[in-house]
C-alpha cells in the first residue's frame, strides 16, 4: 500500500519511491463481521485491503465505506 502523501514526501526528501510503500499492513478477510473491523479501520491511515479465503484481493475498505455501510444497516434494521 502506498499513499499519495507518502509518495510526495519521498520525492521531497529525495528518497526512492519504494521507501514510501507500507509493507506491514492489516489485511481484512472478506468474511470478517463489520463490528470486528471498527478498530482496525478507524486506526488505519488508508483503506485496508480485503481478501477472500484463497488470499485473493477483493477490494479495499475505507472509513467512509464502513460508515456508509453501517448507516445503511441501521436504516434497514429500523424498517424491518
Amino acid at each position: 500500500v502506498v499513499t499519495i502523501d507518502d509518495l510526495q514526501q519521498a520525492l521531497k526528501d529525495d528518497r526512492k519511491l519504494t521507501d514510501a510503500v507500507h509493507r506491514d499492513i492489516t489485511v481484512i478477510d472478506s468474511d470478517t463481521p463489520l463490528n470486528a473491523l471498527l478498530g482496525d479501520v478507524a486506526a488505519a491511515r488508508y483503506g485496508l485491503p480485503v481478501i477472500d479465503e484463497k488470499g485473493r484481493y477483493k477490494g479495499v475498505l475505507t472509513r467512509a465505506r464502513l460508515l456508509y455501510t453501517l448507516d445503511r444497516e441501521g436504516e434497514v434494521s429500523h424498517d424491518g
